[in-house]
């Protein structure tokens, strides 16, 4: 087959068609630079089970207004030449991110019959851009950063189990914008998280404005971790409006809701400056790579062009750690049970609200430089600096001397443990999900019952329910009942016995 001067080429089953008959998007992409994605929905016609119609939506996710493209939009035949392709050719303009052109009677009747015959056909569009207006608009990118971490991630040999995608971007919000779509929804622009699009849209009503997180991906059941927070114009971390969660992706187009996020004269400090920031850091924690979608990006042209210079691969987190080690230029001690801990306010402030607030709040009056920490062991204030500074989980290779085996795994799951607690105390979410997720892969009859109490206090749902399907295993009950820590969850959790009775019936039934 000739190849065609397009930007995006997909094919499309046919199957899904006929048997859905209901709308779906394509995968998104990217062309000359811009988000784009499309959107299809069939038509039925006058005889039942019949489809009739294709109509067709190409929607921009981009950061300018008054984007002018000429649009060549076509379909082709699965095995047919590309001089027969049926294209649709227009020019239009989107006003700004979200907004669509719909395009219809492209192909339909019995020539759409036809084509929905074989097992896929071919949907392909060329765009090209025209002219461009103002760039953002109500809301823009202002810094992007993704990357892959294997941090954390090590087993006890030290090979890599798997690597989490992440990825933060800043956007800036003008506070008019906002006001002027009142009950209305704004979009902001798509961005990538581990080859995943994703995209914002808030709603401003009531003075509340609440928001949605979307993902567009042809990837199955993306389980993240989501740290999202509004930050005033003037960088004032102390008024930092912040909320972490874990949820699950299930399909292309599920969406994470958040609900009456700010609102009140909270959220009027915000909207009286001319913009203010958000702040979306995703982390991929595990997804489904399905085959075989009924959508898929055969072919891409007229990417822009890539320049790259080989260079030293990053080393950022070295030589952030290097001031721990060395402890240049820190201006703050942490007194842990006798231990001293130096490092730099600057940079706590900016990885931890908590620390941020504890450092330069109203109450820090005297600008304290010794600061007593109760109630948390060096080893583990020790793990968490590590982690501050790097990223990355220290690597706890403590294999004892007496070369006990199961002395030593309950010694390192203990540490998880407790390091938990402590990312939970210091709103360090990525931490936290690191350490669940590590408890969650070790649990065993001596410490289920102890790293469920841990899970019900800091609110670890996705571990509490492992520990949960744990214990009220047949093989496992009576010997989690017979441990000591089973009798301190009786008594400090009464509530979780009647969810481990539903539990048990559940799977007695």
């Amino acid at each position: 087959m000739k190849k065609l001067p397009v930007n995006h080429a997909g094919s499309k089953s046919s199957a899904l068609i006929l048997r859905q008959r209901i709308g779906f998007f394509f995968p998104a992409f990217m062309s000359e630079e811009h988000f784009w994605r499309i959107w299809c929905w069939p038509y039925q016609g006058d005889v039942e089970g019949e489809i009739d119609k294709l109509e067709f939506s190409l929607f921009y996710g981009g950061e300018w207004e008054d984007v002018k493209v000429n649009l060549d939009f076509g379909v082709l035949k699965k095995n047919e030449a590309s001089s027969s392709v049926k294209w649709m050719t227009t020019t239009h303009t989107f006003p700004e991110c979200g907004k669509g052109i719909t395009l219809d009677k492209i192909v339909q009747g019995d020539e759409l019959r036809r084509y929905l015959k074989d097992d896929y056909f071919i949907v392909l569009c060329k765009i090209k851009i025209l002219s461009t207006g103002n760039f953002g608009g109500g809301v823009t990118i202002l810094s992007s950063l993704s990357g892959i971490s294997k941090s954390g991630l090590n087993d006890s040999g030290g090979k890599i189990k798997k690597e989490m995608a992440s990825g933060l971007v800043q956007f800036k919000v003008v506070s008019s914008y906002i006001i002027a779509n009142d009950c209305n929804l704004v979009k902001f622009p798509m961005f990538i998280v581990g080859e995943h699009c994703w995209f914002l849209e808030c709603s401003y009503r009531n003075i509340v404005l609440s928001f949605n997180l979307y993902v567009r991906s042809e990837t199955k059941d993306i389980k993240v971790g989501v740290e999202f927070s509004m930050l005033k114009k003037d960088d004032s971390t102390s008024s930092v409006k912040w909320r972490s969660t874990t949820y699950t992706f299930k399909n292309c187009g599920a969406v994470l809701t958040m609900d009456e996020f700010i609102g009140g004269g909270e959220l009027l400090q915000y909207l009286q400056d001319d913009y203010f920031r958000v702040i979306c850091n995703i982390t991929i924690l595990s997804e489904t790579i399905t085959s075989g979608h009924d959508v898929t990006i055969i072919s891409r042209t007229g990417k822009p062009k890539i320049y790259s210079v080989n260079g030293p691969s990053p080393f950022l987190h070295d030589d952030v750690g290097k001031l721990l080690q060395n402890k240049e230029r820190s201006d703050v001690t942490f007194e842990v049970n006798g231990e001293k801990f130096h490092a730099h306010r600057l940079l706590l402030a900016t990885r931890s609200p908590v620390f941020n607030a504890e450092l330069f709040g109203p109450w820090n009056e005297n600008n304290k430089k010794n600061i007593k920490v109760n109630e948390m062991e060096p080893m583990v204030f020790e793990a968490m600096l590590h982690f501050v500074y790097t990223d990355m989980l220290p690597n706890f290779n403590e294999a004892s001397k007496d070369g006990n085996k199961e002395s030593n795994q309950i010694s390192l799951i203990q540490m998880f443990q407790h390091l938990l607690a402590a990312a939970d105390r210091y709103a360090l979410e990525r931490l936290k999900i690191l350490c669940e997720d590590k408890l969650s892969n070790s649990i065993t009859i001596n410490t289920v019952a102890t790293t469920l109490i841990l899970a019900e206090k800091h609110n670890c749902s996705n571990l509490k329910a492992r520990c949960i399907e744990f214990i009220t295993s047949p093989q496992c009950l009576v010997k989690v009942a017979l441990t000591d820590g089973y009798f301190e969850l009786i008594m400090s959790c009464p509530t979780i016995l009647k969810e481990l009775r539903t539990n048990f019936n559940n799977l007695s039934l």
